[in-house]
């Protein structure tokens, strides 16, 4: 059966619904700092006139500002990590980190459905692997994962890496009432997963993820 889809089309994919999710994001601080910075345009009026000026507002304002100022740098970061994700075919990397800025990334499409996600990773642990299929498996199955989720739920996700071999299983263990088993790894999933050498399968509970890596332990 010849495949609906290949690997550079689905890094085109991922990469163009992290860039609208983020180009969103930074959207929303600069409106949220242009409405302070009006504020405090008509404060500073205040004070011209005469008038007095609540020392309150003026720190509420710049606080709310600068804020917003390190959010779109963390953004922005985030977004750069991620496209240089795909700068060297092979690399090392921390695999919390891997987890961390995948969870940063899909956060807008978690906070739809007002899920939290749980990181349960070893902040030791450098895996050498490709990068990018394994930031676009990620970004599928959270994806995913997000859209069958219940309100309020927390998805667990659970790395470890044991000899050669690195599992990550996202499971369903404090997510009551949800659709978890309607979810089986689909083409995109199984095309990247093959590109890592590894396995992207449901297993009881949780959807399992699995590759080969080289491990060092700081």
């Amino acid at each position: 059966m010849k495949k609906k889809y290949d690997v550079d089309a689905l890094y085109v994919e991922v990469f163009s619904k992290i860039s609208a999710a983020v180009t969103h994001e930074i959207k929303n601080t600069l409106s949220i700092i242009n409405e302070n910075a009006g504020l405090l345009n008509d404060l500073a009026m205040m004070a011209g006139e005469g008038g007095g000026v609540p020392s309150g507002q003026v720190d509420s304002a710049t606080a709310t500002i600068a804020k917003q100022v390190t959010r779109s740098n963390t953004i922005m970061l985030n977004l750069n990590r991620f496209s240089h994700s795909g700068d060297t075919p092979v690399s090392q990397a921390n695999l919390q980190e891997i987890l961390q800025l995948m969870v940063a990334l899909t956060s807008r499409q978690a906070a739809s459905k007002s899920v939290t996600v749980s990181i349960h990773c070893p902040d030791d642990i450098t895996i050498t692997t490709c990068l990018l299929p394994l930031e676009a498996l990620l970004f599928f199955v959270l994806d995913k994962l997000y859209d069958i989720a219940s309100g309020g739920s927390t998805l667990c996700i659970e790395a470890t890496v044991t000899g050669a071999e690195v599992q990550i299983n996202l499971t369903d263990k404090e997510w009551p009432n949800s659709r978890f088993d309607e979810y089986n790894p689909g083409e995109k999933e199984q095309i990247l997963a093959q590109v890592l050498r590894g396995a992207c399968k449901k297993v009881p509970d949780a959807v399992r993820i699995t590759f080969g890596t080289e491990k060092e332990v700081k």
